[in-house]
């Protein structure tokens, strides 16, 4: 990603996750959660989490082009294609675009990743929630149903969304500029005071409020005291999980409640932004460098080197926007994002790795362990428990651990084409079209077949391989059946069935079909995928087709024409034509891409 800006920090006060247009002042707020966009001339950039603060971002675009692959583009052209706003929840995340629509993406187990239709002009997630302001001014949120998170009538002009669980709740800024909140109350975190307020941010079980003569006002729990605010006036105001930071005038940052784990230590300094976690805190400094302080359990208080626009604070993981444009993440799931075009998508096969191969050969993982560093790998898959990579010089390489916690199982020794992993063993094509497994096993599925093979594929108890002719053959459990008579041209082992195409581009599936699994949609068929009670597959027009169970939505793919395709347990991913990846279904981490 390219831009260019010329570009002066100054802390203004907002609320956790708050965004929004201003049409008087044609200044953009842009909640940036762990991805970005364009930044245009006034943009106004606020930290999301469980609470944060703005920078005011006075840009001049020297040229708002922006030069990035196709896997960092929004999926439709024209005016969608930037965003003005990106925000993140707990395991999904929503971007506003330029058309002022809304696409999220990550879990969808409560539906808080299928936003309404409509235009929108803010966007604030936090825990399983999201609410957004739409183009009338109105409050609207989605996620899960135990908690009221219906928003009372009127006009906003921000909104902020807290952490999940029992104190689940959300606070907006009327145009009147009065704060109304609701959801949970159980701390009156919901009840807040009179008073003009310019920014709101929601805690955990606490909320704070910026009034319009700089002075701080806090309710809800005060266990820890993260409501005993210092008298003085103040820039912003940064909510955590049981603390509260603020920028004073004077650029100084003071903060109170908890501080079991030094979150509320503030280092010496000036800043001009906040982000409070749950028990940690990170702030942008004058200077434009990122430093964190408090729990360091996930590495979330490891800030890395540069200069950043932003920062942001999640659970146990941060992101901060640099000033090149770009996504840095660190702390546990800190995932950044991809520029590169990706030449291999591999999904684990349940629900702990997910990485791509990119063009410059490297592995990057956004769940699940690193690649070691400087390797290069020309293939790679990724298994339950861990992951092995064909290198560039024909070795195959296995990181991660084994089911028994021991470091991932040796490979033997050779040069390889191909490597497969499944839920213990893995299997590999070497050179010579002669295939080799090698991990622990239950039914002998990594016992090394005999013959030459175009392509294998290892499973839940059992591994399968194409012949040179054709023909499929399977070894392992017994239990799934034996491939039917005929000749293939791809296979894909599930949990105790399997789905191959056919050299005529038919789908086949057998095995255990409880869930109808094994039952593929009718259609032509370049490639299929087999999950756990459900099967995807690449049609031969780049569509995707999936059966079996959709309690989570695994068989409800997205539109579009893709090239390549991987299921887990309950849900899967999917590359695009335009080389961007997508996953749907249950426990989904979407890969960290800017713009989706």
């Amino acid at each position: 990603m390219r831009l260019w800006f010329a570009w002066i920090i100054t802390a203004v006060a907002s609320c956790g996750g708050r965004t929004a247009l201003d049409p008087s002042s044609g200044k953009i707020h842009i909640n940036s959660g762990g991805a970005g966009g364009t930044l245009p001339t006034g943009t106004q950039v606020s930290a999301g989490g469980t609470g944060g603060t703005t920078t005011q971002v006075s840009a001049e675009v020297i040229d708002a082009a922006v030069d990035t692959p196709a896997s960092n583009e929004a999926p439709d052209a024209g005016a969608s294609s930037r965003v003005l706003q990106v925000s993140a929840g707990y395991m999904h995340t929503c971007a506003l675009r330029a058309d002022h629509t809304l696409a999220c993406w990550g879990d969808n187990t409560y539906g808080q990743s299928a936003p309404p239709a409509g235009a929108h002009i803010d966007v604030s997630l936090g825990g399983y929630y999201a609410c957004a302001i739409r183009s009338d001014d109105s409050a609207v949120c989605w996620g899960p149903s135990w908690s009221n998170m219906t928003p009372p009538s009127g006009s906003y002009a921000m909104v902020s969304v807290g952490a999940a669980g029992t104190s689940a709740h959300a606070c907006g800024i009327r145009l009147d500029q009065s704060v109304v909140c609701w959801g949970n109350n159980n701390y009156e975190q919901s009840s807040p005071p009179a008073g003009s307020f310019t920014a709101v941010s929601c805690g955990s079980s606490h909320t704070c409020g910026l009034k319009t003569d700089g002075t701080i006002v806090c309710w809800g729990s005060d266990k820890s005291g993260q409501c005993d605010v210092p008298s003085g006036i103040y820039r912003a105001v940064a909510a955590g999980g049981s603390h509260t930071c603020a920028i004073r005038m004077d650029a100084s940052v003071v903060c109170w409640g908890a501080n079991d784990f030094q979150e509320a230590g503030v280092p010496e300094g000036s800043f001009a932004a906040l982000s409070a976690g749950v028990d940690y805190t990170c702030g942008l400094r004058s200077d434009a460098t990122v430093t964190c302080w408090g729990s360091d359990s996930y590495s979330e208080t490891s800030s890395p080197n540069g200069t950043f626009l932003q920062v942001t604070t999640g659970d146990q993981n941060a992101c901060g926007l640099q000033t090149d444009g770009k996504i840095v993440c660190w702390g546990s799931e800190g995932f950044s994002p991809i520029y590169e075009s990706v030449s291999q998508l591999a999904i684990g096969d349940y629900t702990s790795n997910d990485c791509v191969l990119k063009a410059d050969e490297s592995v990057f993982c956004w769940r699940g362990p690193a690649a070691p560093l400087a390797s290069k790998f020309k293939q790679m898959d990724t298994g339950e428990y861990y992951l092995c990579g064909v290198g560039t010089d024909g070795s195959v390489l296995c990181w991660g651990q084994g089911l028994d916690g021991k470091p991932a199982p040796e490979p033997p020794a050779g040069s390889y084409l191909q490597v497969s992993v499944g839920y213990t063993q893995a299997c590999g094509i070497l050179t010579d079209g002669s295939a080799a497994c090698w991990g622990n096993a239950f039914f002998d599925e990594n016992t090394s077949p005999s013959g030459t093979f175009t392509q294998i594929s290892a499973g839940y108890t059992q591994s399968c391989g194409i012949h040179n002719d054709g023909t499929a053959v399977c070894w392992g459990n017994p239990n799934f059946g034996s491939p039917p008579s005929g000749t293939y041209s791809q296979i894909s082992v599930g949990f105790l069935f399997v789905c191959a195409t056919r050299t005529d581009g038919a789908a086949i599936c057998w095995g255990k079909n409880d869930s109808r699994q094994a039952t593929p949609s009718p259609g032509a068929y370049a490639s299929v995928a087999a999950g756990v009670t459900f099967s995807c597959g690449i049609k031969t027009d780049g569509t995707l087709a999936c059966w079996g169970s959709n309690v989570y939505g695994e068989s409800s793919p997205p539109a579009g024409t893709f090239s390549q395709l991987g299921a887990a347990q309950d849900y899967a991913c999917a590359l695009s034509a335009q080389n961007r990846i997508w996953c749907w279904g249950r426990y989904v981490v979407q890969p960290p891409d800017s713009t989706r």
